[in-house]
């Protein structure tokens, strides 16, 4: 008897994604925005910070950059942003982009739609670790403590260098590896999808990654689908 595989199910239901890979778009976003906020102590997270450790460069078809920055250096962020020497367009009528506590940031490239994230996390003084409220919650939960980060400083601080190939000198936390074994377990080495092979939750104040299994799967790409099909159709 044939074994069924997540992965013969995934590429049954596998979604048209783009032919080129978006690293390198990615990294021109990235260059672009260094360059506008060289004074801004900005660092790489999440799937970002993911592809420099296990890659040692950004993922190759990842969909964005993931920044975290200190929350104090908001306005100075918004200011460049807004400036005309700026090419990412930020919709600050959205509401995502109300809250204070992320930019969503995007940029035509080559015809290219790409995305650029600031998340803004709260340092205080007093504790030993910083306060990331967006993370994988978004909008929904950024209000509710129980879905806050708390990520130790002594994994962040103080920052170091990493240097791509192309030269792009970028920060990114002192432990850089220990951090992205706390945002995604230990099996951080293994290539996942997201969305298809798992999600992220958060308990107790850390992230949790969860594996889809089979049938949640189906069940989710079947609920896509029907969600995509309505969209498209029109009387």
């Amino acid at each position: 008897m044939a074994t069924i595989t997540l992965y013969a199910i995934e590429l049954f239901f596998h979604e048209s994604k783009p032919m080129f890979e978006t690293r390198s778009i990615n990294l021109e976003n990235l260059r672009i925005i260094s360059e506008l906020m060289p004074e801004i102590p900005f660092f790489l997270f999440f799937g970002s910070l993911l592809g420099v450790v296990r890659e040692k460069n950004l993922l190759l078809y990842d969909d964005d950059v993931d920044l975290l920055v200190d929350i104090k250096f908001y306005d100075e962020v918004v200011a460049i942003l807004k400036s005309d020497k700026c090419p990412f367009d930020v919709d600050f009528s959205k509401e995502i982009n109300k809250t204070g506590y992320f930019l969503n940031c995007k940029n035509n490239i080559s015809g290219y739609k790409s995305q650029l994230d600031f998340y803004f996390y709260v340092d205080d003084q007093e504790c030993d670790y910083i306060v990331e409220k967006w993370n994988f919650r978004g909008f929904s939960e950024v209000h509710n403590e129980n879905f806050d980060i708390h990520i130790p400083k002594n994994l962040v601080f103080p920052l170091s260098d990493f240097v791509f190939s192309n030269g792009l000198n970028v920060k990114i936390p002192k432990q850089s590896k220990n951090v992205v074994a706390w945002l995604y377990g230990d099996d951080w080495k293994t290539p996942l999808s997201k969305g298809n092979q798992y999600i992220m939750e958060v308990k107790e104040n850390k992230p949790c990654l969860v594996r889809i299994g089979i049938l949640r799967y189906i069940y989710m790409a079947l609920k896509k689908r029907a969600h995509l099909f309505v969209s498209n159709f029109k009387i």
